[in-house]
């Protein structure tokens, strides 16, 4: 380390990221405690063994982290190492021998089906002894390893030597100074290597798919094709790219990208009926890091947000310059339609669907540059990170210029090559001396504001003479925008053209010997708009076959299904013609053929902030079988879950619904309250009361989750239920796997306890299908219905029984077959058995 400071050191300080992982969060219950890991919670921590530098040992001094984020595991996060006085200019060489403990979970800093995986962080990181930023260093790194893992990294220079024992050494060394270093090892990756313009491409994956690798390869020397061009030379001289087999989100250092299991599991990479145009985007995003690794201080977070932003930006411009999201081919259409139904095909539309969806319709809004503890949104903290911030840019794009934002991006990867800290401050003035303008207003507007446009065509005249047309579009917005925005006419003989107007003027004007067909303001989405229809006169509309997520215009689809009635289990098909509003409102009509006859369905919902209503009219053929209205109303509580700002939880969800059923003239209303306590207590509530012509039905119950033997988890449920007069509905039993038993009362009680058998493995695959995992469970239950005149002990039965249940994907939908045996404990003998479709408690719920 070369001191660069003005002033002369006595420490060098270092993070040790993964001890924010040695103990867990004591705010909340005890089965969350492990959910992610694939067995109970399994700590992380680095163990500095000892430190030298001038020949001699150096004492090593553990130190407390402030509370940033998080408020537990803070000792031992930072590394003092004392030495003699480092002038301005002089050199250091530090040598340091320790250990890091990988846990067994999901993610970047974990390790699953025997592959460890490490974004930054398993080495100690040096800290900047001014701001407290992690600073490029170069890392000298030696490991033994056994010699059947195969080990990938962002080493410049990585060699094994291998004496045909059980273990090898492996020496990784960076030619140029790199904030950390990351590492992915494990047995069973297979190696691919290919070469673009003197860089080494290795792309490393699990048995089976080979296909997606080399795909991933060859879009990964696109990339570096196109980036080289933009922001000059790839500086290191290899980039790894490798399989996350247990990795939701993909993760990157400088020099090696890790693609998550979706990637390589699901989509079908380079084939047929793939995502390829938003895969390739993913990989552009990942490779950016080599360009963009912005170095942030670790005890703020109001700068955070650039890297995230840019590296999306970029990955945009790769994807919109390469035209990606055109899928000419039905099929492919179709595929895609099913496989993410609310996905569009552009990269850039999904931010916006997220951002609109997720946090500005919800109310959730907040500055960029807002610090982690004086958030009052933390839920959404994330989703703005990584969708406002990019929008925020092509926003600045609007203003500034592509050819400025190209500019303005390659100082920035220069300048922090060279250690820069690149926050809010230096980015403004960055952006100031590129463009030549005030960005003033900008800045306080959208970075350290909430700001948002809805630009507007209004209406649209045309006054023919004999000289064409003179056409003038009136125009609308939140008066936030001050600067030119483009205009895109386009004409009935087919031609278009772009013009620049002002929204503060209020008007567009153009003369065209053409008569207009449409006109649209802001086309290429660039500004930060939160309704994109009226963007356009007249409005869009559009039709097709498969669902399709878009913005800018009403879509009206025909989508074919197959789906598994939870009401009476059985299988139905149908076809449904959808009017979507995106996630906003929307109505279907559908025809579906059951085994139990044929019938029409007519649905219409419509969303708020806080809840949703839904609409629906079931009929077989003319004859109105049931007319509903259902409320859904989340009410969010705020708490302390062991973060430096509160979090707010879904901690009740109210339901009010009312049905008539004109067949037999009666009608059911009925208000439901779930008390969700699963993440500070580990336990739920519920009631519910139905009102009916004949009588009242009362419903209390509950359930409480406790760790168990086999990294499993025990559960107490019960439910009890009464009824006042003759109400439609009688009370009965709640397990849907054995009999059903209804009377004027009725009590269920279960014990059971569920353990992983296999998680998260591929053990077989059958085109789009796979086989992933498999839980189990034993259960005693007990329940008894009885009428008012009769005594409930003498209807009580019980049962001892098991469950397998096998864990499958069919691309990207997730389901579980159930295989369930019980028999009667203390009756005549009886036993029963069931197969149902279900979900995966441990996979869907708890995240393993």
């Amino acid at each position: 380390y070369k001191n660069e400071t003005e002033k002369s050191l006595n420490e060098l300080v270092f993070l040790l990221p993964a001890n924010l992982e040695t103990e867990p969060n004591p705010y909340i219950s005890k089965i969350w405690k492990s959910k992610g890991y694939y067995k109970k919670f399994d700590s992380a921590h680095t163990y500095v063994v000892g430190a030298k530098a001038y020949n001699e040992d150096l004492p090593v001094i553990y130190d407390l982290f402030p509370e940033v984020i998080q408020k537990f595991s803070l000792q031992g996060v930072l590394l003092r190492i004392p030495i003699k006085n480092l002038d301005p200019g002089q050199t250091i060489n530090l040598e340091m021998e320790f250990l890091t403990k990988t846990p067994n979970k999901r993610g970047d800093k974990g390790y699953s089906r025997d592959v460890f995986y490490w974004s930054s962080g398993w080495h100690p990181l040096l800290l900047e002894p001014d701001k407290q930023n992690v600073i490029p260093a170069l890392y000298e790194v030696e490991l033994l390893v056994p010699a059947s893992v195969v080990l990938a990294s962002g080493a410049d220079s990585h060699k094994e030597i291998s004496k045909g024992g059980l273990y090898k050494k492996v020496d990784l060394k960076n030619n140029k100074p790199t904030s950390s270093l990351p590492l992915v090892a494990g047995p069973g990756l297979y190696v691919k290597e290919e070469q673009f313009a003197g860089v080494d491409i290795y792309t490393y994956y699990l048995r089976g798919h080979e296909q997606e690798a080399v795909f991933a390869a060859k879009t990964a020397a696109n990339v570096l094709e196109y980036y080289i061009t933009l922001f000059g030379p790839y500086q290191r001289e290899r980039l790894s790219i490798v399989e996350g087999s247990s990795l939701e989100d993909a993760f990157s250092g400088e020099g090696l990208i890790v693609l998550p299991a979706g990637f390589y599991r699901y989509y079908n990479a380079g084939g047929p009926g793939s995502l390829d145009g938003l895969l390739s985007a993913l990989v552009a995003k990942e490779v950016a890091k080599s360009w963009f690794d912005l170095s942030q201080e670790v005890y703020s977070e109001n700068s955070s947000w650039i890297e995230e932003a840019i590296r999306n930006y970029v990955a945009y411009q790769y994807f919109a310059n390469n035209n990606l999201d055109n899928i000419e081919g039905l099929v492919d259409r179709l595929s895609f339609s099913f496989n993410a139904p609310k996905t569009s095909y552009d990269f850039q539309e999904n931010f916006e669907a997220k951002y609109l969806e997720e946090i500005f319709f919800l109310g959730a809004d907040e500055p960029l540059t807002t610090e982690y503890s004086l958030l009052d949104y933390t839920e959404t903290y994330d989703n703005r990170i990584k969708t406002k911030g990019f929008l925020v840019l092509t926003t600045l794009e609007s203003l500034i210029g592509k050819e400025k934002m190209y500019e303005l991006l390659s100082l920035i990867s220069k300048q922090s090559k060279q250690g820069a800290i690149i926050d809010n401050i230096v980015l403004w003035q960055l952006a100031e001396d590129v463009s030549g303008i005030s960005l003033e207003s900008f800045f306080n507007d959208f970075i350290y504001g909430v700001a948002y446009e809805d630009l507007k065509i209004e209406k649209v005249w045309q006054i023919e003479d004999e000289h064409g047309y003179l056409i003038k579009a009136e125009i609308d917005s939140q008066e936030i925008i001050d600067w030119p925005v483009e205009i895109l006419w386009e004409f009935a003989d087919g031609s278009k053209r772009s013009t620049y107007a002002n929204p503060l003027d209020k008007e567009a004007v153009i003369s065209s010997k053409e008569s207009l067909k449409r006109v649209t303001i802001d086309p290429q989405r660039l500004v930060l708009d939160v309704e994109r229809l009226n963007n356009t006169y007249p409005r869009k509309t559009e039709y097709g076959l498969g669902s399709k997520y878009t913005l800018d215009s009403t879509r009206y689809s025909i989508v074919p299904f197959v789906w598994l009635n939870p009401e009476n289990s059985v299988l139905e098909t149908g076809t449904t013609l959808l009017f979507d509003n995106r996630f906003y409102n929307g109505y279907s009509y559908t025809q579906v053929y059951s085994p139990d006859g044929s019938y029409l369905d007519f649905n219409f919902w419509q969303r708020f902030p806080q809840g949703k209503v839904n609409f629906n009219i079931e009929a077989p053929g003319f004859d109105v079988k049931k007319i509903g209205v259902v409320f859904e109303r989340e009410h969010k509580t705020k708490k302390d879950i062991g973060y430096t700002a509160e979090h707010n939880i879904n901690q009740f969800n109210n339901v009010y619904s009312a049905e008539y059923l004109p067949q037999i003239d009666d009608y059911v209303l009925k208000a439901k309250i779930n008390y969700d306590d699963l993440l500070l207590k580990g336990g739920l509530l519920n009631s519910s009361v139905e009102i009916s012509k004949g009588g009242v039905l009362f419903s209390f119950g509950g359930r409480l989750y406790r760790p168990s033997f086999a990294y499993g988890i025990w559960q107490v449920a019960l439910n009890a239920q009464t009824t006042v007069n003759k109400p439609l509905n009688k009370a009965s039993t709640t397990l849907g796997y054995l009999p059903e038993r209804s009377g004027d009362h009725a009590v269920t009680f279960l014990w059971d306890t569920s353990f992983p058998i296999a998680i998260d493995k591929e053990f077989a695959k059958m085109g789009p299908l796979f086989w992933e995992d498999a839980e189990g469970k034993i259960f005693v239950s007990a329940f008894s219905a009885w009428q008012n005149n009769e005594s409930p002990v003498a209807h009580i039965e019980s049962y001892l029984g098991a469950e397998l249940v096998l864990g499958f994907n069919l691309t990207t939908h997730p389901f579980a077959l159930s295989v369930i045996y019980a028999k009667d404990l203390f009756g005549p003998g009886k036993a029963y058995s069931a197969v149902q479709l279900s979900t995966r408690f441990y996979r869907e719920v708890m995240g393993k």
